[in-house]
């Protein structure tokens, strides 16, 4: 048996494996009545060399034909049937591939251990995937590794709380993700939903998986085996305890079977591996699981929601209250499972909030229809108390708008309970909920009149939902200035005084941003959204309505590349939360952004996306996404077309009281260069106040009566209020009619605004206007001789390699400096790289 030298490092790093004997104990079980040889590989300098070498000498000891190779594989060792133990640096390249050879021709399995298995060689993991190879794994899987695995088993990409539900159910041991991979996808419950794998419950315990668990547990010695049922039986149990060995938890957790977690001077040890735990369980069976909770509870002062737990095990009685705190314990550690198992026995016993909870922990795993259900049997009960029953309405409203794309059932649902439920909350949560609905649902003047109505009637609400309300549907409506009060008032009671039914102020935080964004004061809501952004990623938190925000107002900044940043951030997060509405808002934003740098690729890909996510009930923002994809269409050479669909765009809008949607959607038309579009801008300056409308109708009246000067005053207005590509594209037009006929130092003068307020958006867009700037900036003989100016050459010595007259080459030169907008010899170089960086970007 050919050896390798030993490492310095073989014996230290051997320690922090697990021991020899275990791993050889796997690779005898995979081996079991195949009468297969063996043959070893690991890569020198590695802990894992000196664990092979014991298991070779063993393996060859129990009669196989084994052959170690440290670092190296020999094709000729492949003549029989083989198992390999490899390090994740093991084998590669040409190895590999003479391992997937031999896979295919010898009808042989391998057993593979590695203890980085996110490193291994793709025809490795390919091996793995096919059956073909069994791993042993000598550490768990991380998270990115099961992401690629469960995506390859699926088909698609799977959103993060299905990635986080494999890992808890099987600790990152591969032999047990692949078995609870097929096991989900047989039992129809890991399926595609909006683009993305998603699990609507925990993978079945199927035979397969008794059976591997069982082999897996079946290598415990009965110290670590007994620690094991109890740490199960718990759910969580605080050590050191004299129940629990240490040594024997500490074998558990190099298994990754258990994990230990730190707790003050003490630690806590949980189940790592929900399908270990449920095997677990099951061989107990009810009086097993009774008998050691019965020992638990005599034992320590563990917190009351684990002493809870423990008696729902010894099957002893506890009170719906006790068992929702056990509940909210165990979401709030992460154990869904288990806080759902507790709260529907909460449910049963008649507690209205733990059903709530019920169905916020289905809706959070996107079973939306069986969390709908939920909400209308604690509806059901006469006994619901007046809050809780409020709190299920309103969830369950927001489930059918925003989830079950039912809008009227929504409001309904609100109309029907107003008598039962303002004798006890009052009106004020009801208006406020009934008008969110509305409002989210495209019909932001019902909302309004709703809330104004109610003030009339009352006087002023002191509910920060309807603030919230108040500041979209008056933005909508043309009322930004107000609506910027609104917002601000909202987001300062929410911070006051939390509470339901919007306890989060970013919702607030959102709704600033876009009352700030359509009264022109961009630069107050770029800073506002900006730093709730940076304050929840601090915190841990996915901030993807905070991104949507940033995309879209990056986008009324002309700042491409950083709309299509959030767009993308925002478009994976609700992909993850599989929330329809904003995530097509997040697509159209990058739609935009792509169209507006010109990438037509792009533009195709994102369109097709809105075309497969369609339409839903949540319609505020649809004249966004009919913006975005006239946008691409203009990217794709359908100018007209892409004009025509922003006017339908716009008369919708404004017929379903959206003038500020509206006037934003004409003002795309006009910087197309849709004359058409100047009317309905200046008719509009007077019902949408803020700083957009007044310029918005000064860059309409300036293009139809072809004032040059009029349009650079626009340009440098929509610059003064951080709109720059409005500002680029206004200064653009001036730039086209100056050529037409105005004096040399006119075409200098606007070309040079026009580009520096280009500049301003980052990388150089591509709207009509600019395209338009930087395709005429210069002739191809002009071009040529600028070139050589810029490069050193005298006027003389251009004119002598070009075989014309020095005049000529002045007078080539002077119209370069016209177009660039420059005056000197000197700004040349910086002006062609700055226009030949536009014509690639174009």
């Amino acid at each position: 048996m050919p050896d390798g030298a030993p490492h310095a490092r073989d014996a230290e790093d051997a320690e922090e494996l697990p021991g020899r004997a275990e791993v050889l104990d796997r690779v005898e079980r995979a081996l079991a009545g195949t009468g297969t040889g063996a043959f070893v590989a690991g890569p020198p300098g590695s802990g894992v060399t000196a664990c092979l070498r014991t298991v070779a000498t063993r393996l060859a000891a129990a009669g196989h034909d084994v052959r170690l190779a440290v670092g190296a594989l020999d094709p000729r060792d492949l003549d029989g049937p083989v198992v390999v133990v490899d390090d994740a640096d093991g084998l590669g390249g040409p190895d590999a591939d003479a391992l997937r050879r031999w896979a295919l021709t010898s009808g042989h399995r391998l057993v593979a251990g590695t203890t980085r298995p996110e490193r291994c060689h793709p025809t490795l993991r390919w091996l793995w995937t096919s059956g073909v190879l069994v791993r042993v794994d000598l550490s768990p899987l991380g998270r990115d590794a099961v992401t690629t695995l469960v995506e390859r088993a699926a088909g698609t990409p799977p959103d993060g709380a299905t990635v986080e539900a494999f890992l808890a159910a099987s600790a990152g041991l591969p032999a047990l993700l692949v078995l609870a991979l097929d096991a989900a996808i047989a039992a129809g419950v890991l399926t595609e939903r909006t683009g993305c794998a998603r699990l609507s419950a925990s993978p079945p315990l199927t035979p397969a998986l008794t059976a591997r668990v069982g082999s897996l547990l079946g290598a415990l010695d009965p110290e670590a085996a007994g620690a094991l049922d109890l740490v199960c039986t718990a759910g969580r149990i605080r050590t050191p305890h004299h129940l629990l060995p240490d040594a024997a938890l500490r074998r558990l957790a190099a298994h990754a079977l258990v994990r230990l977690e730190p707790d003050g001077d003490a630690r806590v040890a949980r189940p790592a591996a929900g399908l270990v735990t449920r095997a677990v369980l099951d061989a107990l069976g009810p009086a097993g699981q009774a008998a050691l909770a019965t020992r638990l509870l005599g034992t320590c002062g563990d917190p009351e929601p684990v002493r809870t737990r423990w008696r729902v095990r010894a099957g002893l009685g506890c009170d719906a209250r006790e068992l929702l705190a056990a509940a909210w314990a165990c979401r709030a550690a992460g154990e869904t499972d288990d806080a759902e198992a507790l709260a529907r026995r909460a449910h049963d016993q008649g507690d209205a909030a733990a059903g709530i909870l019920v169905a916020e922990l289905l809706a959070t795993r996107g079973d939306r229809r069986d969390a709908a259900r939920t909400l209308e049997s604690v509806l059901a009960r006469p006994d619901t108390e007046p809050l809780a029953r409020a709190t299920a309405t309103f969830e369950l409203a927001t489930l059918r708008l925003w989830n079950l794309a039912d809008a009227d059932g929504a409001l309904t649902l609100l109309r029907e309970a107003a008598p039962q439920l303002t004798p006890a909350i009052g009106a004020e949560p009801l208006v406020g909920a009934q008008a969110s609905i509305l409002v989210y649902a495209g019909r932001g003047a019902e909302a309004l009149a709703l809330v104004e109505g109610h003030v009339r009637a009352h006087g002023p609400t002191a509910e920060p939902l309807v603030d919230h309300v108040l500041a979209v549907a008056r933005t909508l409506h043309g009322a930004c200035e107000t609506a910027c009060a609104d917002a601000r008032r909202g987001l300062a009671r929410c911070l006051e005084h939390p509470g339901v039914p919007i306890p989060d102020p970013e919702i607030h935080v959102v709704g600033a941003a876009f009352a700030l964004g359509e009264a022109g004061r961009l630069g107050e809501a770029e800073t506002l959204v900006r730093e709730w952004y940076e304050r929840a990623v601090a915190r841990g938190l996915h901030p993807g309505w905070l991104a949507l925000a940033r995309a879209r107002v990056a986008l009324q900044r002309g700042r491409l590349d950083l709309a299509a940043r959030f767009g993308r951030e925002a478009a994976a997060e609700f992909t993850e939360r599989d929330n329809h509405a904003p995530r097509r808002w997040a697509v159209a934003a990058q739609l935009v952004a792509a169209a507006g740098a010109g990438d037509a690729t792009a533009c195709e890909a994102l369109s097709a996306e809105l075309d497969r996510l369609g339409t839903g009930a949540v319609r505020f923002l649809e004249p966004d996404v009919e913006r975005a994809r006239a946008w691409a269409l203009d990217a794709t050479g359908y100018t007209q077309r892409a004009c025509e669909a922003l006017a339908a765009t716009a008369r919708r809008a404004e017929d379903g009281g959206s003038p500020t949607l509206a006037a934003a959607a004409w003002h795309d038309a006009l910087r197309m260069g849709w004359p058409e579009a100047a009317a309905h801008l200046v008719r509009l300056r007077d019902r949408v106040d803020g700083a957009w409308a007044a310029r918005r109708a000064a860059h309409a009246e300036a293009f139809v009566h072809r004032d040059v000067d009029g349009l650079l005053a626009a340009a440098d207005d929509f610059a003064a209020i951080g709109a720059s590509l409005c500002a680029a594209d206004a200064a653009a037009q001036a730039v086209a009619l100056a050529r037409r006929g105005g004096p040399g130092r006119a075409v200098r003068a606007a070309t040079a605004r026009a580009l520096e307020h280009r500049a301003a958006c980052g990388p150089a867009p591509s709207t009509p206007a600019v395209r338009a700037l930087g395709a005429g900036v210069l002739s191809a003989r002009e071009h040529e001789v600028a070139r050589l100016a810029a490069g050193g050459r005298t006027s003389r010595e251009i004119a002598a390699g070009l075989g014309v007259s020095v005049r000529t080459v002045d007078n080539l030169l002077q119209r370069a400096y016209t177009k660039l907008g420059i005056h000197r010899r000197a700004d040349l170089a910086e002006a062609l790289a700055r226009t030949e960086r536009a014509g690639r970007d174009a």
